[in-house]
């Protein structure tokens, strides 16, 4: 029963699948008609609308159009209407899937070698339709020593015939005469064949107000259709187009002096500070440090800032100058954190473990690995328990220090971040009030600043003062970053 049933599928495969190649070859598609109007700006662009009518054969879900950019600064403001309804499509950013249904009704446009190319997505089959696209060309118009003019390709190399084709170009408003103006459409319907038409062709026609109607009939594959139209010099300013160029690409050019004058700036900057100032480069050796300087102006003399040493090397200053006393303290949120450290891996451990042995998928080679990294990493929180323990530390204000001569302002300003109007202070009173260690973190940001105003003023080590340093180093760094 099994092997028949298999034959006959067999068979209805055999007899089907031509009949879906024959239906998947009989799709086919023209154009009808292909309209194109030009409305030439007197900012130097000009606008393009294209009407294309599909006559489609067959089931069909991607329209397509490229346009060559060679000699054209930049397409903009493009859309995709439907043309039986009035419908403007939903832009999309990247290509989509011709097939899926949430793309129908939408279209996207992107360059694809020197071609601006426009791409819509639809569901139709066996009818006629109208597509219009719409767009802004910027740096179309040529300017030449005794004339202006639109050259536009109005299509080439397209893959099915075109039963008709009419162009419309429209000059700003002007008081030319016909013999100051010019047209001309070039035309090859039948490429291979004698079947061309050059120069003035018999369609071209001439209207008032400075419009012009080219039409021509049937185009073959391939086939291609050219126009032009030209115009006395006065009508388009030329400084018009650089103004368009420029509001095109002004993002572009500002990026590049951007980079060029950081680079400018950089260069600038290290000869005025590393050569500018050498001298006769003689160093003489001073092996003592200053007299009486704190850790902290030693640090950013030494290295031009501030780490996570230099308070806690500060705060064990003034305990050997006598102003504070610091203590250790137990800690019993310190012993429970390094408690819960070992317990909660090791008992997630047991649970892992426990589960790989039930489902043997566990070797004994891998569970003497498995157990020895374990090992290690109990050895290393017990190391840690037993070198760090359970303590915290307080520190203990001995005197008062708002008139002693001997301590720096930014010492004093360091004692009342750390004390508020209190004897003590312990390392560990802010791990649960988030708003009191918010309070002592802007505290300590303006004792920083206010160091690096006072070790400019009292050792004078720099030529370029630090806080003017970190100006420019913020501002050379956003100006990479831009």
């Amino acid at each position: 029963m099994k092997i028949a049933r298999t034959s006959i599928v067999v068979l209805l495969a055999i007899l089907f699948l031509p009949a879906l190649a024959l239906a998947q070859d009989n799709r086919s598609y023209q154009y009808d008609n292909i309209a194109v109007e030009i409305k030439v700006n007197e900012d130097s662009t000009f606008n393009v609308t294209e009407q294309q009518t599909y006559n489609y054969t067959g089931e069909y879900h991607q329209g397509w159009r490229s346009i060559s950019l060679n000699k054209i600064s930049a397409i903009t403001d493009v859309q995709v209407f439907d043309g039986a309804t009035g419908q403007a499509l939903i832009y999309s950013s990247k290509k989509l899937n011709k097939l899926a249904s949430a793309s129908w009704g939408k279209y996207t446009t992107y360059r694809d070698g020197g071609n601006q190319t426009v791409e819509w997505y639809y569901n139709l089959k066996d009818t006629k339709h109208l597509w219009v696209i719409k767009y802004k060309v910027h740096g179309g118009i040529g300017f030449y020593q005794d004339h202006d003019e639109v050259y536009w390709n109005v299509f080439t190399d397209y893959d099915v015939p075109v039963l008709e084709t009419s162009a419309f170009v429209t000059l700003p408003a002007n008081n030319f005469t016909a013999e100051q103006e010019t047209a001309w459409l070039y035309v090859i319907k039948s490429p291979g064949t004698d079947e061309q038409k050059t120069d003035q062709a018999p369609a071209v026609i001439k209207s008032t107000g400075g419009v012009y109607n080219f039409s021509i009939d049937r185009v073959e594959p391939q086939g291609i259709i050219t126009m032009a139209v030209g115009w006395p010099k006065g009508l388009i300013e030329q400084k018009a187009f650089w103004q368009d160029w420029l509001g095109l690409y002004l993002v572009y050019l500002l990026s590049l002096l951007v980079v060029i004058g950081s680079i400018i700036f950089y260069i600038f900057y290290w000869y005025l500070t590393e050569r500018f100032h050498q001298g006769r480069g003689t160093i003489i050796p001073q092996y003592e440090p200053p007299k009486n300087l704190p850790p902290a102006m030693a640090e950013l003399i030494a290295t031009e800032r501030i780490s996570q040493k230099t308070w806690p090397a500060t705060l064990i200053d003034l305990a050997v100058r006598g102003c504070v006393k610091i203590s250790e303290e137990k800690s019993n949120f310190l012993l429970i954190s390094n408690v819960v450290g070992l317990i909660l891996p090791t008992m997630l451990f047991v649970l892992f473990f426990v589960v790989l042995i039930e489902r043997q998928r566990i070797l004994t080679g891998s569970i003497i690995f498995i157990i020895l990294i374990y090992l290690i990493f109990c050895g290393i929180v017990i190391l840690k328990i037993f070198k760090r323990g359970n303590l915290d530390y307080k520190v203990i204000k001995l005197r008062e220090y708002d008139n002693d001569p001997n301590l720096h302002d930014f010492e004093k300003e360091f004692l009342d971040a750390l004390f508020a109007d209190k004897a003590e202070y312990s390392t560990g009173q802010n791990r649960f009030n988030q708003t009191k260690a918010r309070r002592l973190y802007e505290k300590m940001k303006r004792v920083k600043e206010n160091l690096y105003k006072e070790i400019d003023l009292d050792t004078g080590a720099y030529e370029i003062k630090l806080k003017n340093k970190k100006i420019f180093d913020t501002i050379g760094s956003l100006t990479i970053f831009l």
